[in-house]
């Protein structure tokens, strides 16, 4: 049992083999956030692939101009996986992504050029390119 006070939003979790008590926050920074545009295409997309009861799973990669590039496609679910669930759709993460894709904003939009997911992502680069190749060197 641990017998420290701890501040309000923390959990204690007492470990029995090692004797030590653990500290962890109750907030945790969601992993993830769809916007209702995301769903509402999400969902139109598991139909027009026959997708249906699979989740969308959004990978993130070190590399691009801001510093991680994305991908997506529909998949069967694994074990390690991060699932979020958000107005019946499901998005799927591995674990390598997830700490690239935490606190991320998935939205689609439509714009005169076209139209796409777009991923507003925290932990991207937000200034300059350097990635040494590409079109925006």
């Amino acid at each position: 049992m641990c017998i420290v006070a701890h501040p309000a939003g923390v959990r204690q979790a007492f470990d029995s083999r090692s004797l030590a008590c653990y500290y962890f926050p109750t907030r945790v920074k969601t992993m993830i956030t769809l916007t209702e545009n995301a769903v509402k295409q999400i969902g139109a997309l598991q139909k027009k692939h026959d997708a249906k009861g699979k989740p969308l799973r959004v990978y993130a990669e070190p590399g691009g101009c801001s510093g991680v590039q994305y991908g997506m496609g529909f998949d069967a679910k694994n074990a390690e996986d991060a699932v979020v669930s958000q107005s019946g759709v499901e998005v799927v993460i591995d674990p390598q992504s997830a700490d690239l894709l935490k606190g991320s904003v998935i939205d689609y939009i439509v714009t005169p050029e076209g139209s796409g997911f777009k991923i507003e992502n925290p932990n991207a680069k937000k200034s300059g390119c350097d990635c040494g190749h590409g079109p925006c060197h």
